[in-house]
């Protein structure tokens, strides 16, 4: 399971403004010089008014699905595209042609996806 904790800035009742601390920054972070701790802003709407921090977790099967609509489907529509061209034996401009339009393809394949599968627990920053 990936787990990250995220600090609520702002909240309303649809809303949440959260900042992710840097990833190396979790063991660290008392003895740090840079004044900019938190430097990834995300605005994300979750159900529920949270107010001091956010644990954010994604399971396993979960991340597979969202590797697998992020990466791998217009991967493979890049490949497979440029395989097909070239064993018509229609030449390399054409194979080019070929796994862009496969890119594409795999990205129009590709599911939009939710917050639903992120897990959302409020925790107490200790600060």
């Amino acid at each position: 399971m990936i787990t990250t904790t995220a600090r609520v800035v702002f909240s309303n009742a649809q809303t949440t403004l959260v900042e992710f601390e840097p990833a190396g920054c979790a063991s660290c972070v008392k003895g740090c010089s840079q004044k900019s701790y938190f430097q990834d802003r995300a605005e994300i709407e979750i159900p529920g008014e949270y107010h001091a921090a956010v644990e954010l977790s994604l399971t396993l099967p979960d991340h597979l699905v969202l590797l697998l609509h992020s990466l791998l489907l217009p991967l493979m529509g890049f490949v497979l595209g440029g395989v097909i061209v070239n064993g018509m034996q229609m030449g390399e401009g054409l194979v080019i042609v070929g796994s862009v339009a496969g890119l594409l393809s795999g990205i129009m394949a590709c599911k939009v996806q939710t917050f639903e599968r992120l897990k959302l627990i409020e925790v107490e920053r200790h600060e």
